[in-house]
């Protein structure tokens, strides 16, 4: 395989998934990869669960969520022992940008490859909202008809609690978090995950910085207080609400135009507080009364012409 315009198509070919919604034919494991060495890189066995998900986000985004952002995340230390207490040097970042690259990841017969030695993977974007479906795939085979699964923000339910007619789910403030931005109607079977600057946070430096790390630049994202997302599943609103943290505001209309089946709250790192919402979003939020007029509409990007006459 040479090249990176052959990587996504190989990746479609070598799990048996495609963009336009399958889940894949890879079976799903208990999570968890067994790991062996082999030429200097990485080999994961043992099953690789809900890939076809995961990828999937990783493609829309274009890189975005990178599950290959292990080096950056072991440089910064977030929830590592010890932490670090100033920032690392840029040498060092630009070090182990090189070792973070899904398109060299390989995807064949239940294994994932990574040809280069100091690469791995991290499943930590998507774990939460992987575990939330896989609970209610539990649930729904179990014949439980009315029940919400709520993993820290990573939140799947179906049918209807007994005191009202659905489930109605609080979006955090993500500057203040003793109130909520609105209420979520959630619909059955939708899942919503949330990412916010709020959740993690390090000081380095004497400078605040977000837990979620940028793949593209090395250092965590900046300019984005709070995403949520709504979709069909909670795997995918787990990578996405990472991708969308990353892209920020500036980005969301692109991608967007990219992955159009799921919808999207972003809150920009900014004062005063501004809620931008998809169509599909604000027709199931109700912001509380002091933000009614914070709400923007949230578009897809027109597409580019292709050619110009």
């Amino acid at each position: 395989m040479d090249g990176r315009q052959d990587c996504d198509g190989y990746f479609r070919s070598s799990v048996g998934y495609s963009l336009a919604g399958s889940t894949g034919a890879v079976r799903y494991q208990p999570w968890g990869l067994d790991k062996t060495g082999r030429n200097n890189g990485i080999r994961y066995t043992g099953g690789f669960p809900g890939c076809g998900r995961i990828l999937q986000c990783v493609i829309l985004s274009e890189g975005a969520f990178d599950i290959t952002v292990t080096p950056l995340v072991r440089l910064w230390a977030f929830g590592r022992t010890p932490a670090r207490d100033d920032l690392p040097p840029e040498a060092a970042v630009q070090e182990q940008l090189r070792s973070v690259d899904y398109h060299r990841l390989v995807l064949k017969d239940q294994t994932a490859f990574l040809p280069a030695k100091g690469m791995a993977l991290d499943l930590g974007g998507v774990a939460k909202g992987y575990a939330v479906d896989r609970a209610f795939e539990f649930c729904r085979s179990a014949g439980i008809e009315d029940f919400l699964i709520d993993l820290n923000g990573h939140i799947r339910g179906y049918g209807k609690p007994h005191w009202r007619e659905t489930w109605q789910i609080g979006v955090r403030d993500p500057f203040d978090r003793s109130r909520i931005l609105g209420k979520v109607t959630l619909r059955n079977g939708m899942a919503l995950a949330t990412s916010g600057n709020y959740e993690r946070c390090v000081e380095l430096s004497g400078q605040r910085h977000a837990h979620i790390i940028n793949p593209r630049t090395g250092y965590p994202v900046t300019g984005t207080a709070g995403v949520t997302i709504l979709a069909d599943d909670d795997t995918t609103a787990d990578g996405l609400s990472t991708s969308y943290s990353v892209v920020g505001l500036k980005g969301a209309g692109k991608l967007l135009q990219r992955a159009p089946s799921v919808e999207v709250l972003i809150v920009p790192d900014e004062y005063p507080t501004e809620i931008w919402l998809t169509p599909g979003f604000s027709r199931v939020f109700v912001p509380i009364p002091e933000l009614s007029k914070a709400v923007r509409p949230l578009c897809p990007a027109p597409p580019k012409p292709c050619c110009s006459y």
